[in-house]
């Protein structure tokens, strides 16, 4: 799969708080772009399927990647589009952590001339979730 792109956000909390937000799945609607609600497995793990009701209808993705407080990889596939975004979270220091949310994706069929430009669309529409995260959680610590 190709990258449509990789981003990396500093936080001011701990790898284990990030890591329960980013899997606190009924608050992903206040960082993730055009979600609306979303549900998911208790404990995030490989095959788990993670519910997300969008303006768009239902999508469902699946875990492919976890390893509990350091990454997680979902995969959506729509029609000809597949997506991975991975997270992947590292703790520099005690309290401090960097995020870093690498997409992927692959278009195949007569789709696949457009693969550009959706690779830019979710970059454009993506890329800024983990600065969404992070002051979604700054808010919840102040």
């Amino acid at each position: 799969m190709k990258i449509a792109f990789t981003t990396t956000t500093h936080f001011e909390h701990p790898a284990e708080e990030v890591w329960a937000m980013l899997t606190a799945w009924t608050r992903l609607p206040e960082w993730m772009p055009g979600v609306i609600a979303a549900s998911g497995p208790p404990t995030p793990s490989v095959s788990g399927e993670l519910r997300l009701s969008t303006s768009r209808g239902e999508r469902v993705s699946v875990i492919t990647d976890c390893d509990v407080d350091r990454l997680i990889t979902f995969r959506s596939t729509s029609g000809p589009v597949t997506a991975d975004y991975r997270y992947d979270i590292a703790e520099q220091r005690e309290g401090r952590t960097d995020v870093t949310l690498t997409g992927r994706c692959d278009v195949s069929g007569p789709l696949a001339l457009a693969a550009p430009l959706i690779r830019r669309t979710l970059r454009r529409t993506d890329g800024g979730q983990l600065v969404e995260l992070r002051t979604v959680m700054d808010a919840d610590a102040s």
